[in-house]
Order: C-alpha cells, then sequence, then structure tokens
C-alpha cells in the first residue's frame, strides 16, 4: 500500500479557490501547487458513468441551466446521459463565494477522464503521481432516485479505479456509512475515510460505522487536542476539511493532524 507524503495537501474539489470545481484545471492547478491528492466527488448518470461532480443535479450557484429549463430535462444527474450532462457549462458562471476563480467554460467531467488527465500531466510535468481522495455523494434518501443502490455506485467507482490502476493511490470517503461499510468487506485493501460534520464524538461515529477508518476527516473546527489524541490512539490520521486559511492550517498541524484539505492549493507555499 502507497502512502502520500508525512503531511498529505490535498485540493478540494480540485482548487476550488482558484478554478471551476472538479475540473481538470482545477485540479492541473492543484497539482502545480503540491497537493499530494486530489479531493473529489462522484455520481452516476443514467448511463451507468462516473461523472465528477459535487452534488447529484446541477447547483444554479455554479451552473447554466437554461438549457435544462428550454429541453425540460430534470435537474438530476441520474436521469441525464453524460452526453446531455456534458452540454451543461458548469465554469463560465464563477462561483459568488470564491470571487478569484477563473471563469471558464467547461462541463462536468466523466472521473475516467480527469485521472488520464491527471495522470499525463504529472508525468510531463515531472511530478510524482497524485492519489486521488474520492466521495461518494449517497444519502438513504436519495437511494434510487439520485444514485442507483450504494454496491453499484461504489462498484461503478472500483472499476474505474481498477481500469486506471489507481486503486493503491484511491481514498474511497463519504459522510454515508453504508458505502463504506460495502466497500471495506468488498475491496478490503482500499483507504477509506470517514467524513463527519456534526460533534457526536468520535467513539460513537466509529461505534455506528462499525470499524476504524483509516481516515477520520471532520470538519476542521471540530479538532482539539483529544480528537488527535483518540485518533492517533485508534491508529487513524486525521485529515480536517476545508481550511482555507493559513494561520488556522499552522494550528492544526501545531495539534498533529495528519493532513488537511483546502480550496487554497497555493496556501502551501506558505510552509
Amino acid at each position: 500500500m502507497e502512502e502520500p507524503e508525512n503531511f498529505d495537501w490535498q485540493g478540494h474539489r480540485g482548487a476550488r479557490g482558484n478554478y471551476p470545481e472538479n475540473t481538470v484545471p482545477a485540479f492541473f492547478f492543484a497539482l502545480d501547487n503540491g497537493m499530494n491528492t486530489l479531493e473529489m466527488d462522484v455520481v452516476i448518470s443514467a448511463d451507468s458513468q462516473v461523472v465528477v461532480s459535487h452534488e447529484p443535479f446541477f447547483s444554479e450557484a455554479i451552473s447554466n441551466i437554461d438549457s435544462l429549463k428550454r429541453d425540460s430535462l430534470p435537474n438530476n444527474i441520474y436521469k441525464l446521459s453524460y452526453s446531455q450532462i456534458a452540454s451543461i457549462d458548469c465554469g463560465s458562471k464563477g462561483n459568488a463565494g470564491f470571487p478569484d476563480q477563473v471563469k471558464m467554460a467547461l462541463a462536468k467531467p466523466l472521473l475516467k477522464d480527469v485521472i488520464q488527465a491527471t495522470e499525463e500531466y504529472a508525468i510531463q510535468t515531472q511530478r510524482s503521481l497524485p492519489f486521488y481522495n474520492i466521495e461518494i455523494k449517497s444519502r438513504p434518501e436519495w437511494e434510487g432516485e439520485f444514485h442507483p443502490s450504494i454496491e453499484v455506485y461504489a462498484d461503478l467507482l472500483m472499476q474505474v479505479a481498477t481500469d486506471a490502476q489507481i486503486e493503491y493511490r484511491l481514498t474511497v470517503q463519504s459522510f454515508d456509512n453504508r458505502p463504506l461499510q460495502y466497500v471495506h468487506q468488498k475491496y478490503p485493501d482500499v483507504t477509506l475515510a470517514l467524513l463527519v460534520e456534526d460533534s457526536t464524538s468520535a467513539e460513537d461515529h466509529l461505534s455506528l460505522l462499525g470499524f476504524t477508518p483509516n481516515i477520520y476527516s471532520c470538519y476542521y473546527l471540530l479538532v482539539d487536542e483529544a480528537l488527535v489524541k483518540f485518533c492517533k490512539e485508534k491508529g487513524m490520521k486525521l485529515i480536517p476539511w476545508t481550511v482555507n486559511d493559513a494561520a488556522e492550517i499552522k494550528r492544526l498541524k501545531a495539534l498533529g493532524v495528519d493532513g488537511v484539505i483546502t480550496d487554497y492549493p497555493a496556501l502551501r507555499k506558505e510552509f
């Protein structure tokens, strides 16, 4: 099992602060700025393609969805073919929450194309091959409507990873325990990260999950000395999200976290 460097710098959705999220230019920027790991999200299309997208629908915050309205198509990626998905511009509008983001006409890419592009770019620029932290965006109430069963969802992701030969540089992450439990059983060598956003104790989260994952990945303001100690005792890495301030990264590093996920990869230059 390969591992990233001792401190794992992860570019959130590539580099959401600088380029349209979950797109190839964002991932290239992350690599250019020293990210070890590319963090991203995947959803499933109607034709069973694994699409890099934070939501299983088109967010009006970043997408030009006029064509959906014009053609009376559902705003549900699981109900659309990839050719339909690829016709929607998700980069020219920008993101009001990230005013420095470069605006570019870009569609949501396929995971296999992202992996191919980033692997080739790393080789061309003489960088180490990246690691991939990929979130399964499942929810019990979405099953069958916005995504397939968690088994099919996870298997489709793992097939892409296996075909691309990145399975030993892959972390599968989720807020939903079910896909983590499934991957843990069927693909026991895959690194798993439990995503956490509430103040439920880490011990209770692990009890609900039913096993100790490789990584505990919580909202960064939940990190304190007690959580760092607990993770070390359990043999888990602690990699909080989403940390966009250099002073806060320094605080977290001093506490002993194992990495950070950030929208601004260029922050690494300050360390």
